[in-house]
């Protein structure tokens, strides 16, 4: 009987009100359906704002609820934990807006960060979005510009993150994308030797003095044996000989520094040479730094593997709070294509 009442009072005001709140908005959903006299533009544009009140009801009483029934005693047996807040706050932005809660804190007996066992549960990161809305937004930002995102996101859910919180979410959900595609099987068709180019060009952007300086007489083009695209650059760049050495102050781009990713594959040939490219993959952005984990959701979003992907990291992300560990997706820093894990 103690137990009983020791869970129930760790969230008191949420049990009461919800019942009550959602009750209305179920209400006002049958009353809409029933005596709207308006258009369907704006009979829709009403349902839209109920439905996101009834989200949030119902997003709330489950945010209230789940925690009743969650016994903490197997965290404290162990030793290292004891009991904290029971009735720490905390506010998850959703598909249907922001959703306040509260939920029981664990606090080290030897010092560090506390530990929250409804999140390891519910699989929840310290991130305030909710992860339906991590992977909205991550393979939305794949297609679009980060202000671009924002502006769509805002639309469709009437709400949405800052353009700097939707570029983080993009370099968090990057950073596990090369183990992912680790998993990946390499098509039937492909060659034996795997490359990876990268550079960082800038588009021409010069004036036309500059350009007037870079122009010359052109000259007749080298062809190869073979004619594939490896061999006839080679040929060509040969040609044209080395580049000269420019003066100090002559500027022959001015361009802005643009990411370029080039993979595919070689397979040999019956005159022992390499010939190519096989199923060449390009991906660009001006991103700079922060390119590398855009073009890892990019290229997982055009082949296809994004809802695989998506389950894959919120399995991967429970596991790891199972564990006890203080998990974060949403990051600042930029990760190295080489590095990412």
């Amino acid at each position: 009987m103690n137990n009983a009442k020791q869970r129930a009072a760790a969230c008191p005001e949420a049990l009461v009100a919800v019942p009550e709140e959602t009750r209305p908005a179920v209400d006002d959903l049958v009353q809409l359906g029933l005596n709207y006299e308006g258009t369907l533009g704006h009979f829709e544009q009403q349902l839209f704002v109920l439905m996101a009140a009834l989200g949030c009801a119902v997003t709330r009483r489950f945010l209230a609820a789940r925690p009743q029934r969650l016994d903490v005693t197997p965290y404290l047996q162990d030793g290292p934990y004891r009991r904290g807040d029971a009735v720490a706050p905390c506010t998850l932005k959703t598909a249907y807006g922001g959703v306040a809660s509260v939920r029981v804190h664990l606090i080290q007996r030897r010092g560090g960060a506390g530990f929250y066992p409804w999140d390891a549960v519910l699989g929840r990161t310290r991130d305030r979005l909710s992860p339906w809305v991590r992977q909205r937004l991550g393979r939305l930002a794949t297609r679009l510009s980060f202000a671009s995102t924002r502006l769509r996101g805002r639309a469709v859910l009437g709400w949405s993150p800052a353009t700097a919180t939707i570029e983080q979410v993009v370099r968090g959900l990057g950073r596990p994308a090369a183990s992912f595609q680790a998993q990946w099987a390499a098509p039937p068709d492909e060659g034996e030797t795997l490359v990876l180019e990268i550079d960082g060009p800038g588009p021409p952007t010069a004036t036309a003095a500059e350009l007037a300086q870079r122009r010359g007489q052109r000259r007749p083009k080298q062809r190869c044996a073979c004619g594939c695209q490896r061999h006839r650059g080679k040929a060509q760049r040969k040609a044209r000989g080395s580049k000269k050495r420019r003066k100090k102050g002559d500027q022959s781009t001015n361009g802005k520094e643009v990411v370029l990713v080039v993979l595919y594959t070689l397979r040999r040939g019956d005159d022992g040479q390499q010939h190519g490219p096989i199923n060449k993959k390009v991906g660009a952005s001006f991103a700079g730094r922060k390119a590398a984990a855009l073009l890892q959701l990019r290229c997982i979003e055009l082949n296809g593997d994004g809802d695989a992907f998506f389950d894959w990291v919120q399995d991967r992300n429970h596991e790891r709070l199972q564990k006890r560990q203080r998990l974060r997706v949403l990051t600042d820093q930029p990760i190295k294509i080489a590095r990412a894990a």
